[in-house]
């Protein structure tokens, strides 16, 4: 578990769940195991690598934990102590007060979900902070045996484009590091670190950007650059925390409101899909839907990670309550008449931030579930022939959540009865404030079978505060959720 969701598809899928499985999760058989302290919120999805190796010859599966306080932790994962194995500061967290909403409050500083180059031994993080009263954000490559930096590391985070947008100056477009927020988890490809930029409560001035960077021979290098609005405004990549997506030829993203101009060239792809290529980052396709001036007008933008799924199939989803279901091969570009992609669904009462995952029952059909807004959990049915969505969908009405709704992950191994679908949700709003939080398990086969929920016995398996966008991390018999209360919570099976 070294990037963002299992995958560089984002499919939020583990398929090598051999411990945990429909008829254990339960009440008698499962709860809370123990939890790591930290020292502050978690927004960035906890990374594991099982059977890692130190320096003192121990042997253990390790957790990695990253917080606003822009620190690194990394636990034994299994609990043999909750002391960390080490941790690591990497400077001063920067005020939120300034950004004028409460969407992080109090500090920002590692948001992004980190990735780690098992190759290499190296986690790399991005920090955000004020040091000297300047805004920073820097690239860190970390030892993964012992928090400690590498050679050239950290490298502050600059870059600059030709255009006239908003916030240029001489014809040209900066990276402003108060201004920009890395939400989106970090990816590897082709030995390529790449990070995706939105801005804080659309703080601005502000542009979506894509960067990217090797590091090698102890040295940081940016080798691509990308700016969504270089000539216009806004357009970030937030993706609800997704990572940027990639199939090993291309990359693809989610953007939000900006300077929409499907038209201009190269074309502004704000409020859009796109895919670019891996070599230089230039846009090869994308898909602006017909009604992105309303989206932009009224605030329903596009919110959810362009997450890829098999037979060629993209999924996103926006604050509107819409799903885009694309064709990663043809993702039908901008029609003023109407859209061309393949379908346009729209789900039960709300929005959609939390990405989809996506399961297929042993000799079975294929799901992708998902969890919106003020709606039940639902789940889609890919027809076995066209792969399009049937509808409606099948329904767990056990709930139906605030803001963000419920973020999934869904465990299994191949086997019958082995499909497990988690979420964790709200019980209250979290727009712009802290709720606590539950933690959901469903029959992956039947999601109207609920099989666990930390509700059920509070005393044993409250999960804290609700960790917004963030989901659970399901591996080797342990299921490991971040919290805003400051801790991670461990759940598995009892004695």
């Amino acid at each position: 578990m070294i990037t963002n969701r299992y995958d560089n598809g984002r499919s939020g899928s583990n398929t090598q769940e051999t411990v945990l499985n429909a008829s254990n999760v339960n009440q008698a058989q499962f709860g809370l195991l123990y939890s790591f302290t930290v020292d502050a919120q978690l927004y960035a999805q906890p990374l594991y690598l099982s059977n890692l190796k130190f320096a003192d010859g121990t042997t253990k599966n390790t957790l990695f934990a990253a917080t606003e306080r822009n620190t690194v932790y990394a636990f034994d994962a299994d609990g043999g102590s909750t002391t960390p194995v080490w941790s690591k500061n990497l400077g001063p967290s920067g005020s939120t007060s300034i950004f004028g909403c409460g969407d992080m409050t109090p500090e920002t500083g590692i948001t992004s979900t980190p990735v780690i180059d098992t190759a290499a031994g190296i986690m790399f993080v991005v920090s955000k902070g004020v040091e000297g009263g300047n805004w920073v954000m820097r690239l860190h490559a970390l030892d993964i045996r012992t928090g400690q930096e590498g050679q050239g590391s950290p490298l502050a985070i600059t870059a600059t484009v030709n255009g006239t947008g908003t916030g240029s100056v001489g014809g040209k477009v900066a990276f402003n590091p108060e201004t920009q927020l890395n939400r989106p988890g970090l990816l590897i490809e082709g030995g390529i670190v790449y990070l995706a930029f939105a801005s804080l409560c659309d703080y601005g001035p502000y542009h979506g950007w894509i960067l990217g960077y090797s590091y090698a021979n102890g040295a940081f290098t940016q080798t691509r650059v990308f700016n969504i609005s270089p000539n216009g405004s806004e357009g970030g990549i937030w993706q609800s925390g997704v990572g940027l997506a990639s199939d090993g030829n291309s990359i693809y993203f989610a953007a939000g409101n900006g300077s929409t101009n499907p038209l201009s060239t190269p074309p502004d792809v704000s409020e859009s899909v796109a895919r670019v290529s891996l070599a230089d980052l230039s846009i090869q396709d994308f898909f602006t839907p017909a009604g992105y001036a309303a989206m932009n007008s009224g605030d329903s933008d596009l919110s959810s990670g362009a997450v890829l799924l098999p037979h060629n199939r993209v999924m996103t989803g926006t604050k509107g309550g819409r799903i885009y279901w694309l064709d990663s091969t043809n993702l039908s570009k901008y029609n003023a008449a109407g859209d061309k992609n393949l379908q346009t669904l729209t789900p039960p009462n709300g929005g959609v931030w939390g990405g989809p995952v996506y399961y297929q029952a042993p000799g079975g059909p294929e799901w992708v579930y998902l969890w919106p807004v003020n709606s039940p959990l639902i789940g889609y049915q890919m027809d076995a022939t066209t792969y399009l969505l049937k509808t409606p969908p099948t329904q767990q009405t056990v709930a139906t959540p605030a803001h963000p709704g419920g973020i999934l992950t869904v465990s299994s191994n191949g086997t019958a009865g082995s499909g497990v679908l988690w979420a964790s949700t709200p019980q209250a709003d979290s727009w712009h404030t802290t709720a606590a939080g539950t933690l959901y398990a469903f029959d992956a086969s039947d999601i109207t079978k609920l099989l666990w929920s930390s509700e059920q016995n509070t005393t044993r398996d409250a999960l804290g505060d609700f960790a917004k966008f963030t989901p659970p991390v399901v591996v080797d018999g342990r299921v490991f959720m971040a919290t805003f209360s400051n801790a991670i919570r461990v759940y598995g099976l009892l004695n």
